[in-house]
């Protein structure tokens, strides 16, 4: 289930990418079998934002680590966590996502499905990147 939550989520910011680009940013994804790296640059070619999701082998658990707002992407620093869950209610699998990110609700745990995530995930960025001095 994490590995087609990382297809989906990479397939997702390949495509969103370029929406960016009216903006005056960049954003570069990189992608492997493991993680997804999106870093946004800003007109001049700085880095602005970054995220990144990748398997996280540090546990016994598995589950998917985050990296979210540093300009320049850091696979050590980690402020959330995806695990694979099963959804009762709606009879399928589902990210389990951790959100450290946003301290107004607490953070804490939401059950979403792939693209659910995406949109979480691509719309920090988007919030990131608008509240930047311009």
């Amino acid at each position: 289930a994490l590995t087609a939550i990382l297809q989906h989520v990479g397939d997702r910011f390949e495509a969103a990418a370029p929406t960016l680009d009216r903006y005056g940013y960049r954003c570069l994804v990189e992608r492997s079998r493991e993680s997804v790296r999106a870093q946004v640059y800003d007109p001049a070619g700085r880095p602005v934002c970054g995220l990144a999701l990748w398997r996280d082998t540090s546990s016994h658990h598995d589950k998917l680590a985050m990296s979210f707002a540093w300009p320049r992407l850091e696979t050590h620093g980690m402020n959330g966590w995806i695990s694979a869950a099963w959804d009762p209610d709606r009879q399928e699998p589902v990210a389990d996502f951790s959100d450290f990110t946003d301290f107004a609700t607490g953070g804490g745990s939401r059950m979403l499905s792939a693209e659910e995530l995406f949109a979480d995930l691509w719309g920090k960025i988007v919030d990131h990147l608008d509240r930047q001095p311009r």
